[in-house]
């Protein structure tokens, strides 16, 4: 069987063949710009080609978050019509980029908006239909009433979530494109949301209980991509972790603020671990969130204690610059501090 070992190769690794004289300056020109040319773009490298292609695909996530609030004005279908449109647009596009190696991240970017488009598309149908729930606005101040009527608005809203999941999951088996992974787990997460209250009316979910499912939700995330990255598919590891520390650590941050003085040093604990991890998975995005909660603490300490704005203000600047030592510390002794 033939070794179908996949390698990396660099421009230095080219000029140093041709320095020893296994290729021709030639040869070597071809094979860098043969291989250049067939390596797919990393999801993972953050240039300014990648960033301006996010901007555009959230542009375009919020211009369509914009059309719903004017849907009416296009009549029963028109939205529908117009997701239909979309839709195939970006699949047609994305599929066509997706075939040429050098442009695979912009394909899968649109590939990604496709399914996007999915919850608009079956809201259009419904609406279309006379499906969607209607209250008039001073129906809502009666308790029951509105509590009946933001049941059923949730009913209907979980079918287009599991609908995005769904076609989420389908994109993802056909197309390996990490950020796939944002629209699955973004629905997935409104889908708990939306389905807990559903399921149990009778219990009450108030602000705090929603943070605590936002909480749990992410930690979920979390261990998928820990599996993810023992399964060395990195990149599908590294939008995990985010989604995942972006919903438990936002969620906890919420719940701690009107906790007892213990409960939010063990906060700060927790963030000290998580900087931890950080080294110990090589994951920049662990050491960005426990610095974030670090420094918060911080801060927080300084303002109890500090009364006096100059006094206050100095105990902050100190902090941060003591942050920044740390991470030009680190810089220059990671090879020798850790693995």
């Amino acid at each position: 069987m033939a070794d179908r070992t996949e390698i990396s190769l660099t421009q230095d690794q080219v000029d140093e063949a041709v320095k020893s004289r296994i290729l021709t300056p030639e040869q070597g020109g071809q094979l860098w710009l043969f291989w250049k040319e067939r390596q797919p773009q990393r999801v993972s490298h953050f240039d300014y080609i990648s960033v301006l292609q996010y901007f555009g695909m959230a542009g375009v996530l919020v211009a369509m978050g914009h059309f719903v609030h004017s849907h009416h004005l296009l009549g029963n279908y028109g939205m529908a019509q117009i997701s239909i449109f979309y839709a195939v647009l970006f699949f047609a596009f994305g599929y066509w980029l997706w075939k040429q190696p050098c442009y695979r991240f912009g394909g899968g970017l649109f590939l990604t908006l496709s399914v996007c488009m999915i919850p608009l598309l079956l809201y259009g149908i419904e609406s279309g239909l006379g499906q969607w729930p209607q209250l008039q606005a001073e129906q809502l101040m009666a308790g029951e009433q509105g509590k009946q009527y933001d049941l059923l608005v949730r009913s209907h809203q979980i079918r287009l979530e599991a609908a995005t999941v769904v076609g989420a999951m389908v994109m993802l088996n056909f197309f390996s494109f990490p950020l796939l992974l944002l629209p699955l787990v973004i629905s997935g997460w409104l889908l708990f949301l939306d389905a807990l209250p559903v399921l149990f009316p009778f219990n009450l979910f108030l602000w705090r209980e929603l943070l605590e499912i936002t909480a749990a939700y992410g930690a979920g995330v979390l261990l998928f991509a820990y599996k993810a990255d023992r399964k060395n598919q990195s990149v599908f590891a590294s939008w995990g972790y985010f989604l995942g520390l972006a919903l438990s650590w936002s969620a906890l941050t919420a719940l701690i603020w009107d906790s007892s003085e213990l409960v939010k040093g063990c906060y700060c604990l927790g963030n000290g671990v998580l900087l931890l991890l950080s080294f110990v998975f090589n994951r920049t995005v662990f050491l960005l969130f426990g610095a974030l909660g670090v420094l918060g603490y911080f801060c927080y300490l300084a303002y109890l204690l500090f009364s006096n704005p100059f006094t206050f203000s100095f105990v902050i600047s100190l902090i941060s610059i003591s942050a920044l030592y740390l991470g030009v510390f680190f810089q220059k002794h990671q090879k020798r501090l850790f693995i």
